[in-house]
């Protein structure tokens, strides 16, 4: 069942078996992994169906490192969380990526990639992905019917290597999810229920009940419950920790004085370098979203993970658009005209797209050159997604501010590493080497120095580490069960458990990650 706002109003205690902070990708699909059970679930949202001013306000807070957007803008507090900014990409995080490196302390994720397989099929099924598996997905197979594009594909896989994601709808899971929330017997949803109170035990070693407040009456209801999950999101989850688990000399609390720390995102610095292959340009559609069956697919080009390894650095992946400069306005114009100009016709708005291309004509000559000069050649634009190393200075943190209930609000600190900008130029110039040495074309790099780096520098709004995952509770803060350290009910749900980020987006992985909770915490309730 869904309580609306204000249900609160006629209530003055919930009991319940598992109570699950957050309604976004991991709150939701943890709860739909408990629906059916006999287990009581009570779910809790602090916004509402749709996007409300008071409840969004509560997540503002201050940026103090590098900048960043906005903090009530990067994420939502309503009922399917930040799922309403998503895109939909998805695809499984790499062994690679959960191996961690060497050189970065505690990166390395202290479960096998294989536990995974089943939950992220799971996962797929929860981000409407369909039957395909992307855990076992090898993008040989999106080439195998043209003979030229499997040529392309076998000259890439001896020199490069690629990742390959899939497209969701994308999923809104408030919306995708009401309908079986509602009427799932043994889950009861409250929207409008913010969090402002853990109680810990005299000794910290559970939690005994928790307090919200009605986000949009002011009405304070206690919650008591077997067990407590923070699902609220990589900044929320830190947040919320940090204010209500005391620090103390225990050692199974050692891991406290991490919580915030190691904040991480994803970055992205668009069109880093321009590249000229001699493939027919259909040999390149694997790497551009297309139809595969049922399913969008794309690929991103990188390096061999060895290679990223092997000099104990992130990892780089390339996003490839086909003939950018195309897309322009008085381009398109002139690509119409000529292909109507082939059936022997006078298209529609015929003046409109002659206007076009002689507005346009600077950026249409040069294009003419090339397409002219290079017969049978296709330009690439290449963009830079890439993972950022764990550092245990970028952190959330709690501010002296305060919101309306008195909460202190985030301040965010992030730190992004300073030698970014050589890392990617060097991946750049090693990526060009491999195209001419296998034949596949040739790379012009745009990135040159540290100034072109900081100002095309963005994020991608996946906030993750700040409550990493680790078997020892001094080096991370949630157990490989995503229990907290020392405290036998207190869970965490969310990218805020990785230990390292990889270079895809988390989505796919939460889910993954909610799955896998589900299946233990049934057991351990059971038990």
């Amino acid at each position: 069942m869904i309580n609306p706002p204000g249900a609160l109003d006629a209530i003055d205690e919930i009991v319940a078996d598992v109570c699950i902070v957050g309604s976004g990708p991991a709150g939701i699909t943890l709860a739909l992994e408990l629906r059916g059970t006999d287990l009581r679930v009570a779910l809790l949202e602090s916004g509402s169906f749709e996007y409300e001013p008071d409840s969004q306000e509560l997540a503002a807070g201050r940026n103090i490192g590098h900048p960043y957007a906005d903090l009530d803008t990067v994420r939502l507090r309503m009922f399917g969380g930040t799922s309403g900014h998503w895109n939909g990409q998805c695809a499984p995080l790499s062994r690679a990526a959960m191996a961690g490196r060497p050189g970065w302390p505690g990166s390395r994720w202290p479960i096998e990639h294989d536990e995974l397989a089943d939950p992220y099929r799971r996962a797929q099924e929860v981000c409407q992905l369909g039957d395909m598996s992307l855990y076992d997905l090898e993008l040989s197979r999106l080439g195998r019917v043209d003979p030229s594009r499997r040529r392309t594909l076998n000259a890439i896989a001896e020199g490069l290597s690629w990742r390959v994601f899939q497209q969701s709808p994308p999923t809104r899971f408030g919306e995708t999810y009401r309908q079986p929330l509602e009427t799932a017997a043994n889950i009861q949803v409250y929207l409008g229920a913010t969090l402002v109170s853990l109680s810990e035990s005299d000794d910290g070693s559970r939690i005994v009940d928790a307090d919200i407040i009605g986000t949009f009456s002011g009405k304070k209801v206690r919650v008591r419950a077997n067990t407590f999950v923070v699902a609220a999101g990589g900044i929320e989850n830190a947040r919320i920790l940090l204010k209500n688990l005391k620090k103390t000399r225990d050692e199974r609390h050692k891991g406290r004085r991490l919580i915030g720390r190691y904040f991480m995102e994803h970055l992205y610095v668009g069109e880093v370098a321009r590249a000229v292959v001699g493939a027919p340009r259909d040999a390149w559609r694997p790497f551009v979203w297309h139809s595969h069956g049922d399913a969008r697919i794309k690929a991103d080009l990188t390096l061999p993970d060895r290679f990223f390894e092997e000099r104990n650095i992130p990892a780089f992946d390339f996003r490839i658009s086909q003939e950018e400069s195309l897309e322009r306005f008085g381009a398109n114009s002139l690509r119409y005209l000529f292909r109507e100009a082939r059936k022997i016709s006078i298209p529609d708005n015929f003046d409109l797209h002659v206007r076009n291309v002689i507005k346009n004509h600077k950026e249409i000559i040069p294009l003419l050159k090339r397409k002219l000069g290079r017969p049978g050649h296709v330009d690439l634009s290449l963009s830079a997604s890439f993972e950022q190393e764990p550092n245990i200075n970028s952190r959330v943190l709690l501010d002296e501010e305060r919101d309306r209930f008195g909460q202190n609000r985030v301040a965010l600190d992030w730190r992004v590493g300073t030698q970014s900008p050589q890392f990617l130029r060097r991946v750049l110039l090693e990526t060009g080497k491999r195209f001419l040495e296998h034949r596949i074309g040739a790379v012009q790099v745009l990135i040159g120095r540290e100034r072109d780096f900081d100002e095309n520098l963005e994020w991608q709004w996946h906030h993750m580490g700040t409550t990493r995952m680790s078997e020892d509770p001094g080096e991370g803060v949630v157990t490989p069960e995503c229990r907290v350290h020392g405290v036998e009910n207190l869970y965490v749900a969310g990218s805020s458990v990785f230990p390292s980020g990889g270079t895809v987006n988390p989505t796919l992985t939460i889910c993954a990650l909610a799955v896998r909770l589900a299946g233990h915490l049934r057991s351990r309730m059971r038990g």
